[in-house]
C-alpha cells in the first residue's frame, strides 16, 4: 500500500500544487502517486485498499466521497484541499462549497482564517480545519516567480511582442458567455441554480468589452494581451480584433501567474486573478462594462473601485497604481501568508501528522449510492480505456463536448489529464521550489515524523 495519491482534476488550476505536493512528500520517504479523476490505470476497481490517504481538490458532500472511494478504493481519510475558498455571495448563499454529509469527517484546507471560521461555524471540528494558506501563492512568491517563469525577451520572441512597449494584461473570466445550451443544463443540475441569467450577464458584458477595444486599441502605443479563460466559448470575434490590431494579442498559453509577472499592469473583469496582482504588487484595476448584481459579486472585489464606462476607461492610466483597486483587509481574510515560510511545508506537515495516525475514519456511504458511484466509474474506466486505444492523438472533442452521449467524459480525457509534457513541466518547477526551499523538515525522514 501507498502512503498518498494526490488526485486532480482541473488540470491548469491543479497540476503544479499536485506536483509541489509529491515532490516535497516523497522528499520525507513517503510514496505518492498523481491522478486525474478520469485516469482509468490509477482506479481500483474491486474495491482494494491502495493507499493511505487520497488528497482530493474539492469534497462538497457524500456523493463525492463515494466519487472518490468508488474510483481510487478505500483510504483511511481524505485530505480536502478545497481549490475554491473565494465564492460569489450568490454561491455562499446556495451554500454548495460547505462540505456537508460524510464529507464532513475528512481533513479540510483553509487558506485563511475566514474559511476556517466559516466551516468551524457549520459545525466542522476545528482539529480538521488547518489554516495553511494557498499552495498557489507558493509559485508567486518574488523570489520564486523570478525563477520559474520565463523572461519578459523569450515571451516576446515567442509571441512577436515588443519588449520595449509596455504591456497590459486582461485576465478574462467570460465562463458562461455565449455558453453551449448542453454545457448549460449540465452545470445548473451540478450547483442547483438557474444559470440563465448570469449567461446574459457574461455574453453582454464581454461583447460591450470588445466593442469598448475596438475604439481603445487605435488610441494607444502598448500592447494589450488577452488572456482567456480556459472554459471560455466563441472566441471568434475575438480573433477578429486581433486581425484588425497589431497590439492586441490573444494567448491562452502560460498560466495566469506567468502573465501577471511578466506584465506591466493587469486588468481584470470579475476573476480572482486580482491575488496574483496582490501578491506581485502589479498595478490592477477592475473594469465592468454593466454592473454586476450585488448577489453574485465576488467578495474581493465588492469595496473596490471599477471602470464603468468608456470614457473612464480611455483616460485611465493603467501603468500607475491606484490603491482604490485593492482591499487588502479582505484579501488577508482569505490568504493566511507567512514571510519566513512557504505553505507547502505547512501542508507537509499536517499531511505528515494525517498519515501517522493510523485511525481509519469510518464514512457510511448508502449501498445504492456506492453501487450508482461503482456503475459510472465503470463507464469512465472503459470510455478512457476505449479513448486511449482509438481516439487519444487524432480526436480533440470540442468544449462543450457535443456530438457525444459521454461528452464531458471524452473532453475531461482530452483537456485535463496531464500529458507527459505538462508531468515534465510541473515536477521541474516543483523541484526548483524544493531546492530553494529550507526548513525544519527538510532533514526528517517520514520515519521521524
Amino acid at each position: 500500500m501507498k502512503d498518498f495519491l494526490i488526485v486532480y482534476e482541473v488540470k491548469k488550476r491543479e497540476i503544479e500544487n499536485a506536483y509541489l505536493l509529491k515532490v516535497f512528500l516523497e522528499h520525507l520517504g513517503y510514496s505518492c502517486d498523481i491522478a486525474n479523476f478520469y485516469e482509468s490505470q490509477y482506479y481500483s476497481l474491486f474495491g482494494k485498499q491502495n493507499y493511505k490517504v487520497i488528497i482530493v481538490p474539492q469534497l462538497y458532500h457524500t456523493e463525492y466521497v463515494a466519487r472518490v472511494f468508488s474510483r481510487f478504493g478505500p483510504a483511511n481519510t481524505i485530505f480536502n484541499l478545497q481549490c475554491e475558498q473565494v465564492l460569489s455571495d450568490d454561491f455562499e448563499a446556495i451554500d454548495l462549497h460547505t462540505p456537508k454529509g460524510e464529507a464532513r469527517l475528512a481533513h479540510h484546507v483553509c487558506w485563511g482564517k475566514r474559511t476556517h471560521e466559516k466551516l468551524a461555524k457549520s459545525g466542522i471540528s476545528k482539529e480538521k480545519l488547518p489554516v495553511l494558506g494557498a499552495l498557489s501563492v507558493d509559485f508567486i512568491r518574488k523570489e520564486i516567480a523570478s525563477i520559474l517563469c520565463p523572461s519578459r525577451e523569450e515571451i516576446a520572441e515567442k509571441f512577436n511582442l515588443d519588449p520595449a512597449k509596455k504591456w497590459l494584461l486582461f485576465t478574462s473570466s467570460f465562463t458562461f458567455a455565449d455558453m453551449p445550451e448542453d454545457r448549460r443544463k449540465m452545470d445548473e443540475r451540478l450547483l442547483g441554480i438557474d444559470l440563465s441569467e448570469r449567461i446574459e450577464l457574461f455574453t453582454k458584458s464581454r461583447l460591450l468589452f470588445l466593442e469598448w477595444l475596438d475604439k481603445y486599441l487605435p488610441t494607444i502605443d502598448h500592447i494589450l494581451i488577452y488572456r482567456p479563460h480556459p472554459d471560455e466559448y466563441s472566441l471568434l470575434p475575438l480573433y477578429k480584433l486581433q486581425e484588425k490590431y497589431p497590439n492586441f494579442r490573444i494567448i491562452p498559453d502560460y498560466s495566469v501567474r506567468v502573465w501577471t509577472y511578466l506584465c506591466d499592469s493587469i486588468l481584470n473583469w470579475y476573476s480572482t486573478s486580482c491575488v496574483e496582482a496582490y501578491f506581485l504588487k502589479k498595478p490592477y484595476f477592475v473594469v465592468r462594462p454593466l454592473p454586476i448584481p450585488a448577489d453574485i459579486e465576488l467578495t474581493l472585489m465588492r469595496n473596490i473601485k471599477k471602470i464603468e464606462t468608456f470614457e473612464d476607461f480611455k483616460k485611465t492610466d493603467f501603468f500607475v497604481n491606484d490603491e482604490g483597486f485593492h482591499d487588502n483587509a479582505c484579501m488577508e481574510s482569505f490568504y493566511s501568508f507567512d514571510v519566513n515560510e512557504e505553505s507547502v511545508t505547512k501542508y507537509v506537515r499536517e499531511l505528515s501528522a494525517v498519515h501517522s495516525n493510523n485511525t481509519k475514519v469510518e464514512y457510511t456511504l448508502p449501498w445504492k449510492l456506492m453501487l450508482k458511484s461503482n456503475i459510472k466509474t465503470y463507464l469512465v474506466f472503459g470510455l478512457h480505456q476505449f479513448y486511449g486505444l482509438f481516439l487519444k492523438g487524432i480526436h480533440k472533442p470540442s468544449r462543450s463536448g457535443r456530438g457525444f452521449i459521454f461528452g464531458t467524459w471524452f473532453r475531461a480525457f482530452y483537456y485535463n489529464i496531464a500529458n507527459p509534457e505538462d508531468r515534465r513541466e510541473a515536477l521541474e518547477k516543483a523541484m526548483i521550489i524544493r531546492q530553494r526551499v529550507k526548513t525544519e523538515n527538510s532533514q526528517t525522514t517520514c520515519a521521524e515524523v
